[in-house]
């Protein structure tokens, strides 16, 4: 994403929070958990296959693929945990 990008949804660039999904490089889709003090790296899961798995990535090297203030979370709407 381009700095106006970031500003456009309301953010400094690079800025992610929790709840967002991004992607690394091109691999899978991940949430993010928890976001470090200095907001560098965070924890992220990613839930395949039922299995919990938990890495913690650098912003340097993830997209943005939407941010946590426009998810649409169809369990969370239907009640479900």
């Amino acid at each position: 994403m381009t700095d106006e990008q970031w500003l456009a949804i309301g953010r400094k660039p690079l800025e992610f929070r929790k709840g967002d999904i991004v992607r690394r490089f091109q691999e899978e889709f991940f949430e993010i958990r928890e976001v470090s003090d200095n907001g560098k790296t965070f924890l992220v899961n990613n839930n395949t296959n039922r299995v919990k798995r938990y890495f913690r990535f650098n912003r340097y090297h993830c997209d943005l693929i939407c941010p946590v203030e426009r998810r649409l979370d169809f369990k969370e709407m239907m009640g479900d945990e």
